[in-house]
């Protein structure tokens, strides 16, 4: 026997509640920190870390859904293998600095969970994009990301952004 009962329920297309400007959709962020790196290969090219500082822009399309795009700077320990007068191999040390520039989409995770659109204490976003730096070298790569935000008020919040990303060096 087959049996069907209609439920109705919350739909997830969320809306602004309130009319709101480009300007209340818009927001900016900054800042600083270790990025992690993983090479694939037993050389000792990349220690795994960079050291870098970035700056954004955000915009909410809906409460849900969002744009972001980064730019940045960052410097990066390198070494390769070489050899010295003697002809033995040794590991040459230089620092790579490159500006990247990053595009993500971005979504609201607690606002998906709580169907509203008001101002959270605690916003979790999931971010995924594509990256492109330029410098001493050329890279150009994906990046995924989760982003704990901590609101402080409605103008300002601070924020903790565990990412992924895989790059092609060139």
């Amino acid at each position: 026997m087959l049996r069907y009962r209609y439920v109705e329920r919350k739909s997830r297309k969320l809306e602004f509640s309130t009319p709101r400007s480009f300007s209340e959709r818009l927001y900016f962020y900054g800042g600083t920190g270790f990025e992690g790196m993983y090479q694939v290969g037993n050389h000792p090219e990349n220690p795994g870390y960079a050291i870098g500082s970035r700056l954004g822009l955000g915009y909410w399309m809906t409460p849900l859904h969002g744009l972001e795009v980064t730019a940045g700077y960052s410097m990066m320990p390198y070494g390769y293998w070489s050899e010295n007068f003697l002809g033995n191999p040794v590991i040459e040390n230089t620092i790579i600095r490159n500006f990247s520039f990053e595009a993500n989409y971005v979504y609201n995770i607690v606002n998906y969970v709580q169907f509203h659109d008001q101002q959270n204490t605690f916003d979790l976003w999931f971010k995924a994009g594509a990256n492109v730096a330029v410098g001493d070298q050329f890279q150009y790569g994906l990046n995924t990301s989760l982003k704990a935000v901590y609101n402080l008020s409605s103008l300002a919040g601070v924020y903790l952004e565990p990412k992924v990303t895989l790059m092609d060096m060139q």
